[in-house]
């Protein structure tokens, strides 16, 4: 009868590397502080060579932690969330975390049950790019004392770790230049902002910026929510603004986030308006699509945006849950990723020469 393989064992580690076993266990929680470099890297080259593989019921047992943090995202399907669970992704492999990824779809109810789940496979922590800023139940778990960091959308009424991009004063700057370039009036077009912080802190800003920079007397009623299924409301959307500015003016756009970027340029191309000529369009870019991509069929020259960077943002929550773990009673800290403002031909009425 053949003889089934042994097991390697943290001991078989230590003996093979020369160290003693508390060693070994100090690398495999990832504390470095004392250890030297040459016997970190006897050690992993031992790991590697043997496939050693510790347990990690023992050690959750030991410990009373699994190492495993629940990333619980919003709606996992957007080039923003994939850039962002890499980002959160690398900071916590970085730190021997392993993390596991939800989608709910944007639907609050599901982010609930999953969170149960998660809680019921003893993670260690939360991080949440959470459905609603209106989540009590989220609250009620923080009051907890469990670890929880959010990720670019805020919860009203609790003070959370937190890590995002700043969403007001890059939308200021663009009302600023938009002013400076000539255009006579503004609009913003968003998905359905309620409950959504990062949409409804551009539309606080819009508003501000509206009112106080170009005079608006009722600044919300340029506020149009756009359904992005339906081009030919949007459309129509487009011919209200434009016959509705005054002077023979030219309006522009500010959208509230890429996907309504791109929807409004699409829905332009088929009207044959020509931008910034007919009218303007700006916003954020929170994809990276107007690096990555080419729409010189839709643009030329390019779209004026605020460039956020998701990798950051989520690296940053990774780091910040850890930072919470190792030391829970501490101050609640905000990472702000900062953005990038980058002037191109849609919005360029007053172009040189």
């Amino acid at each position: 009868m053949e003889q089934k393989s042994q097991k390697v064992t943290i001991n078989d580690i230590a003996r093979a590397a020369g160290v003693s076993k508390a060693t070994v266990s100090r690398y495999l929680n990832g504390k470095y502080g004392s250890m030297s470099s040459s016997t970190k890297e006897r050690i992993e080259k031992t790991i590697e060579l043997s496939h050693y593989r510790p347990s990690a019921v023992a050690r959750s047992l030991k410990t009373q932690q699994t190492r495993m943090i629940g990333v619980v995202i919003s709606d996992i399907t957007s080039p923003f969330s994939s850039s962002l669970i890499t980002g959160v992704e690398d900071a916590l492999r970085k730190r021997h975390y392993i993390p596991i990824f939800v989608s709910c779809g944007d639907s609050p109810q599901q982010e609930q049950d999953y969170i149960r789940s998660l809680l019921d496979h003893q993670v260690d922590g939360l991080i949440v790019n959470t459905t609603s800023d209106a989540n009590p139940f989220l609250i009620s778990l923080a009051c907890t004392y469990f670890p929880i960091v959010l990720c670019d959308r805020q919860v009203n009424d609790y003070v959370f770790d937190i890590s995002l991009s700043d969403y007001h004063a890059p939308v200021l700057q663009l009302i600023h230049h938009l002013k400076e370039q000539g255009f006579s009036r503004i609009c913003l077009f968003t998905q359905e902002y309620k409950h959504n912080s990062a949409r409804s802190m551009r539309r606080s800003a819009f508003i501000e910026g509206n009112r106080d920079i170009f005079g608006a007397k009722n600044p919300d009623e340029d506020i149009y929510v756009i359904n992005i299924n339906h081009p030919e409301e949007t459309a129509q959307v487009l011919r209200d603004v434009i016959s509705g500015t005054s002077d023979g003016g030219t309006p522009a756009v500010i959208g509230v986030n890429s996907v309504t970027i791109m929807h409004t340029l699409s829905v332009m191309h088929s009207m044959n308006l020509r931008c910034p000529y007919d009218l303007g369009v700006c916003g954020p870019d929170d994809w990276g699509w107007n690096r990555q991509m080419n729409w010189s069929e839709l643009i030329g020259d390019g779209i004026t945006t605020f460039v956020i960077h998701p990798y950051e943002i989520g690296k940053a929550a990774g780091e910040l849950i850890i930072e919470r773990l190792e030391n829970p009673d501490g101050e609640k800290k905000m990472r702000l990723t900062p953005t990038d403002i980058v002037y191109r031909n849609s919005t360029l009425l007053k172009k040189e020469g």
